[in-house]
């Protein structure tokens, strides 16, 4: 099992299932496509907050630049 599973069932059974899960797949620099999955009987004003979360979350992985071990500055 790969590291990012296992932190991931920690979380689970931390935390239970999670509330929204987001995917994207993007093709060069233009192309993306988002992949939902929730409950769509949930209030959308709930689903909006999540996906505000998710924004706000990005944006700081954008503006950290030493958040990933890995980034290497140019």
């Amino acid at each position: 099992m790969a590291f990012t599973d296992k932190q991931r069932e920690s979380l689970i059974s931390e935390l239970g299932e999670p509330k929204l899960t987001l995917e994207f797949d993007v093709w060069g620099e233009s192309k993306v496509s988002m992949w939902t999955h929730f409950d769509h009987s949930d209030d959308y004003a709930d689903v909006k907050k999540r996906l505000i979360a998710i924004r706000d979350h990005l944006d700081g992985f954008l503006k950290d630049e030493k958040m990933c071990p890995f980034h290497k500055p140019t």
